[in-house]
């Protein structure tokens, strides 16, 4: 079980710290909840339920130094994890973002980085529903690495590129 303090990741939401274990009314019905502030937006509060075991499924450790640098060591030798179905591909690559598997959303970073490449070198842009999935991935992965490794956010791709001489 999580406490107050620690640091997160929840869901699609990305890095989050656990500010609070608070009991709220919502629906007329007083629960307990985590209260999480997400890292690198502090505008938003998000309220998990103590006792919704798909919600509280959705939170996961933060990986260790050591887990995240096997994992970016990796990322040259991962396959591509792409769908030629539209609608297949963008609900695996939900799926994959939800269920916190940083191996997958890097495999979908790296296979929409050179699916991008490619449309651009045929004069054409990714499809939007992509884009906005390698930007979610980024998003999720990317806070994760900044916060392991003591970074800005936007100094990943770099950091990434000195690591493995590219980001895809």
């Amino acid at each position: 079980m999580y406490g107050v303090g620690d640091v997160v990741v929840y869901g699609s939401q990305g890095i989050c710290k656990i500010t609070a274990i608070d009991e709220k009314k919502f629906n007329r019905e007083t629960k307990k909840y985590f209260v999480l502030k997400p890292v690198y937006d502090d505008r938003n509060t998000i309220f998990v339920p103590l006792d919704n075991p798909l919600l509280y499924s959705k939170l996961y450790s933060v990986l260790t130094e050591d887990e995240m640098k096997v994992l970016i060591d990796n990322i040259p030798n991962e396959e591509l994890l792409w769908f030629e179905n539209d609608v297949e591909r963008k609900e695996q690559y939900k799926k994959a973002m939800t269920e916190g598997n940083r191996i997958n959303i890097s495999r979908i970073i790296k296979t929409l980085r050179q699916h991008r490449l490619k449309q651009q070198q045929a004069g054409k842009k990714l499809r939007s529903a992509d884009e906005y999935a390698l930007k979610e991935a980024e998003k999720l992965l990317f806070d994760e690495i900044a916060f392991i490794f003591h970074i800005e956010p936007q100094n990943v791709v770099t950091f990434i590129e000195e690591k493995i001489g590219a980001v895809c």
